[in-house]
């Protein structure tokens, strides 16, 4: 893969599209890792052509992810704990985002399908 081996995918919630389609990745934050000097704290979500090469780097700055996944026309959606839905291209542009409601915000999202 071109991502290369600096990338543990074990440390990473990683989504792949059907069909040899994108693979969208972001670093787990519940798991423990090293991060590099040249790292930041706020985790970033990368989406990857199926050979690795970067197609898009977004920094992710909504609060923890709960659940991300592709759409069957290659969206990404991304769900974080808060209720928060966003909506990417395979490119990285941001196509929609919406609140699932004051309930989730106030209950939390653990898990999405």
């Amino acid at each position: 893969m071109e991502w290369g081996d600096d990338i543990d995918l074990s440390k990473m919630v990683v989504a792949g599209s059907r069909f040899a389609g994108p693979i969208a990745m972001i670093r787990d934050d519940r798991k423990v890792s090293l991060i590099g000097a040249s790292a930041t704290l706020r985790p970033t979500l990368t989406i990857h052509s199926c050979s690795g090469q970067l197609l898009a780097s977004i920094p992710w700055k909504a609060p923890r992810l709960a659940e991300m996944g592709w759409t069957d026309n290659e969206r990404l959606v991304c769900v974080s704990e808060d209720g928060l839905v966003t909506m990417f291209g395979a490119n990285g542009r941001m196509l929609q985002s919406f609140s699932m409601g004051p309930e989730c915000k106030e209950e939390g999202v653990r898990m999405s399908r």
